[in-house]
């Protein structure tokens, strides 16, 4: 549960601007019972009876004032919800169990989105959710599939950090089992995602930075 518009990283307001972000906020809840996935308003202290559905598998993330809602493996989408409306601003498609993970802010335009089953990262126009960059992470995976697994996003000033699980399936006699590497974090320019440098983890199956 997370309020809208509240964004740790930003810069501290005014008192005054603080106290009208807070007042205008909206606080969002997400339930599941993993058929199907309902995002309900909280106001009042109260959640709304009404919700509106997503996919099952979905998770929300405020980031600079707004609301994304990412629609996970097997819907594979991308949302931009107007907490004012209460409804969905725009919703792209985007590749086949992609599996959007997280997202953060490239400037007050852009987003970049962590995919989870893909080898690349993308930056999205705040507007209507298209793509303008695509950033290939392949060379970080390891194993056959060719995917890093990135998990979570951070920003601190310039620079865009994102962390990646590296697990791969490896066949076993007649069986796949899952294989967890040592992760890696990598670091990017947050305005155009050059590679600056990486940091090799000494723990497996990272989650969150």
């Amino acid at each position: 549960m997370r309020a809208c518009g509240d964004d740790s990283s930003s810069s501290s307001a005014p008192e005054e601007d603080a106290e009208q972000t807070a007042t205008a906020a909206s606080v969002y809840v997400f339930g599941t019972d993993y058929t199907a996935g309902e995002l309900h308003a909280v106001k009042d202290g109260k959640v709304a009876s009404e919700g509106i559905e997503f996919h099952q598998d979905a998770k929300l993330v405020s980031a600079g004032g707004n609301l994304f809602v990412l629609e996970r493996y097997g819907a594979d989408n991308l949302v931009l919800f107007n907490t004012e409306k209460n409804e969905v601003t725009w919703q792209v498609s985007l590749d086949d169990f992609s599996n959007p993970a997280d997202v953060v802010m490239a400037s007050k335009d852009e987003a970049w989105v962590a995919l989870d089953g893909a080898d690349k990262l993308i930056k999205v126009a705040v507007k209507d959710g298209k793509t303008k960059k695509t950033v290939n992470t392949g060379d970080f995976a390891i194993g056959e599939d060719g995917n890093p697994h990135a998990t979570d996003l951070e920003v601190s000033g310039d620079t865009l950090f994102v962390l990646f699980n590296r697990y791969y399936s490896k066949k076993v006699d007649t069986n796949y089992v899952t294989v967890y590497p040592n992760g890696l974090v990598a670091m990017y320019t947050l305005s155009d995602g050059e590679l600056l440098d990486t940091i090799s983890l000494v723990t497996q199956n990272p989650m969150a930075m």
